[in-house]
């Protein structure tokens, strides 16, 4: 399929070689499989990637440390028409790259995400997540267009329900449009939504993104509440700064009041619900004040940044 696949690592090559089993039983296989080592501290990627030896795998060393600057070295590398993301900690379904291919030969949306879910629900960490963070969005399709940035727009639009980063795919040409993914945001930088934000953009030029469950993928939950913790901590931090450069983008839009009018509320009612065992969901509220917190002191820190490369 005239697709450009790009999966983005670091120094986890256990995880990668899982992911690259899976894709290499699809029915339908990519162009070309674009697989960046983002700021390697050894030669095991390369090493994994060299004893394929398979023609369609190219490996790149990004050595700048971000998942945004891994992202925009596999998009600047890509030649096919149609560019696909997944991550290393994920199993393809067996047709996940022609249901990719099928969507946008029948839709005129510039991205598509896809139905994601969890490969496994064995720890009480696993099913926190599932239950409460799911990147699961169901199973009918919905368009995100102008109508729902303009709808959404007072309250800051939700771009983050728009799928996730492990599931994505974009017309090639839109980046030449947009720029490409903001390198203040992600893994690595902020610690998340250099996905949603990057789908905000393509929302405020006019274009539109599909959510479809057709192209399905298995992704594996953190195990232990360590790893937790971690997580929540980095999504929230990443999702504070995103709101925050967003806000910049559309002056009218309701992040600002989102971050500090709505959850400030939302917060103080989780403590008092959770007080004074914090089970459950109740048990990463902590992880994600400390994050949100940290995210707004991050954008203050790099708001003159040089955010992407064009």
């Amino acid at each position: 399929m005239p697709v450009s696949l790009i999966i983005c690592t670091r120094n986890r090559p256990d995880d990668l070689r899982n992911c690259l089993d899976a894709i290499d039983r699809m029915v339908c296989q990519p162009g070309e499989i674009i697989v960046v080592d983002n700021a390697r501290e050894n030669d095991n990627t390369e090493k994994l990637i060299a004893a394929y030896a398979n023609p369609r795998i190219r490996y790149c060393h990004e050595p700048s440390a971000g998942l945004s600057y891994a992202r925009n070295t596999g998009v600047l590398n890509a030649s096919q028409p149609v560019i696909a993301f997944t991550d290393d900690d994920v199993t393809v379904h067996p047709l996940w790259i022609f249901r990719i291919w099928e969507t946008f030969r029948k839709s005129s949306a510039s991205a598509i995400t896809g139905l994601v879910i969890a490969s496994e629900l064995e720890s009480e960490t696993q099913l926190i997540f599932e239950k409460f963070w799911s990147f699961n969005r169901g199973y009918a399709d919905i368009l995100f267009d102008t109508d729902f940035l303009q709808k959404t727009l007072s309250i800051g639009p939700p771009v983050w329900d728009i799928g996730a980063g492990a599931n994505m795919a974009f017309r090639k040409e839109i980046f030449d449009e947009v720029g490409l993914f903001d390198v203040r945001l992600g893994a690595g930088a902020s610690g998340c939504s250099e996905d949603s934000e990057m789908w905000y953009r393509i929302l405020l030029k006019g274009h539109s993104i599909l959510y479809t469950p057709a192209p399905v993928v298995f992704h594996r939950h953190r195990q232990d509440f360590k790893s937790l913790y971690r997580q929540m901590y980095s999504y929230m931090r990443g999702f504070a700064a995103a709101a925050l450069i967003q806000q910049e983008q559309h002056q009218e839009a309701g992040y600002r009041r989102h971050l500090f009018g709505v959850l400030p509320k939302y917060y103080c009612v989780q403590l008092f619900r959770g007080f004074p065992f914090y089970r459950s969901k109740f048990r990463t509220v902590g992880a994600e004040v400390r994050g949100i917190i940290s995210g707004l002191v991050f954008y203050s820190k790099n708001r003159n940044r040089t955010s992407r490369l064009i």
